[in-house]
């Protein structure tokens, strides 16, 4: 399903033009007709919002793991350095995959799309290394809402919105 300007979100105006193969109204630029911005649909809002609340909850924890590495570091304990690059590796994916929410809740940048599916898929490894070493409760958590994340952002509604003509 196209998700481009649809007859009803159009102004009803004799110089829209023929339709194209979907259906949606070929605009005149020339003409001067507007152009509309297409409806967000339900699948766009849960992606996107889902992926912002993913990634906050990303920089939170983060953020606490940072601040425990820090208190054993000041009492005297010796932290590896890999610890602390792989709480900013996390700072920095929970980051991305916030604007990759706000980038797919805008819409027309595929980039946005692509970098959020990849960031799903390296927290899925994630969590399944998480349940090989016996993390089981958040672990299966994790897998839950990442595949859930990945099959919406597949979803054709999604796509379509992602990589349509509307920058607006």
């Amino acid at each position: 399903m196209s998700h481009r300007c649809d007859m009803d979100t159009a102004r009803p105006d004799s110089t829209i033009g023929t339709m194209d193969e979907t259906g949606a109204p070929v605009h005149n630029i020339d003409a001067g007709t507007q152009r509309y911005a297409p409806r967000r649909t339900r699948s766009v809002v849960i992606a996107s919002i889902a992926l912002m609340g993913l990634g906050l909850l990303g920089v939170l924890l983060a953020w606490t793991l940072l601040m425990a590495l820090n208190g054993d570091a000041d009492h005297g304990q010796s932290v590896d350095s890999w610890r602390y690059g792989l709480c900013y590796l996390q700072f920095a994916l929970s980051g991305t995959e916030i604007l990759s929410g706000l980038a797919i809740w805008r819409g027309g940048w595929p980039w946005a799309r692509v970098t959020a599916i990849v960031i799903c898929v390296v927290n899925l490894l994630s969590a399944l290394v998480g349940l090989l070493s016996g993390n089981v409760l958040p672990g299966i958590f994790s897998v839950a809402m990442n595949g859930a994340l990945i099959a919406m952002l597949r979803n054709d509604e999604v796509y379509d919105w992602s990589h349509g003509p509307y920058r607006g």
